[in-house]
């Protein structure tokens, strides 16, 4: 549905004396002399399919699909957008997008990222230094904190002393209450059987646990996986 502009047209005093002499002169007159104003708040944007060389106010550009404003800093005009350099997002769109100001952290050299424009080399000189490296940021990568490797297997796990093997082959002597003493025998091997199991369990948790910080600080993306990318401004 077109929008409806909100004028109010006023009718300005028309010289006492002037004639029309047809319906052409007429028209003529009644423009001339009727005045217009806008009773809403309206802004009107110019739109094509290039950004204009000057500031014409906020512009449409049809080609790539975004509104401009004119940038005085760059001397141009740049797509409005609520990103600022230096933020980073995730993303499963694979690779640069240098149009939209979008780079993969992958540990590249800043001078090794094809088709940069010199205004977004220096936002990534300003954010990490020239001649220097982007971070590499994977999306699990970017963890923080994460033990290193063979933090859990290094964790030392004593094996459980005595067995119950050793303790069922104590003997006792004939001037004892035997019966108590094979009850006390009986209970010891108990308690060595499962401190024996406990410790095999602790030693397997171990090994899952470490298998899970393996496959944190190597993972290797697969398949389809979310990428980490930093804003550097539009070209």
């Amino acid at each position: 549905m077109p929008a409806t502009i909100p004028i109010i047209l006023t009718p300005l005093n028309v010289p006492g004396q002037t004639q029309t002499l047809n319906i052409n002169d007429l028209l003529a007159l009644i423009c001339k002399y009727v005045g217009a104003s806008i009773s809403a708040n309206v802004s009107f944007f110019l739109q094509g399919a290039s950004w204009p060389v000057s500031d014409q106010g906020i512009y449409f550009n049809q080609t790539i699909g975004k509104f401009g404003t004119w940038n005085s800093g760059y001397g141009k005009y740049i797509p409005i957008s609520d990103l600022e350099v230096g933020e980073i997002i995730t993303t499963f769109v694979a690779g640069d997008d240098l149009p939209n100001g979008m780079v993969v952290l992958d540990g590249r050299n800043i001078n090794a990222i094809a088709g940069l424009s010199q205004q977004q080399i220096t936002n990534l000189e300003t954010l990490f230094g020239v001649n220097q490296p982007i971070p590499s940021y994977s999306f699990f990568g970017s963890l923080q904190g994460i033990p290193a490797l063979n933090s859990f297997s290094s964790i030392p796990v004593q094996p459980f002393a005595p067995t119950s093997a050793q303790v069922q082959s104590i003997t006792f002597g004939s001037t004892y209450n035997q019966g108590i003493e094979q009850s006390l025998q009986a209970d010891v091997a108990l308690a060595a059987g499962s401190g024996t199991s406990l410790t095999q369990a602790v030693i397997q948790i171990q090994g899952i646990a470490e298998a899970l910080l393996d496959a944190l600080n190597n993972y290797t993306p697969t398949g389809l996986n979310p990428v980490q990318k930093i804003f550097v401004g539009f070209p």
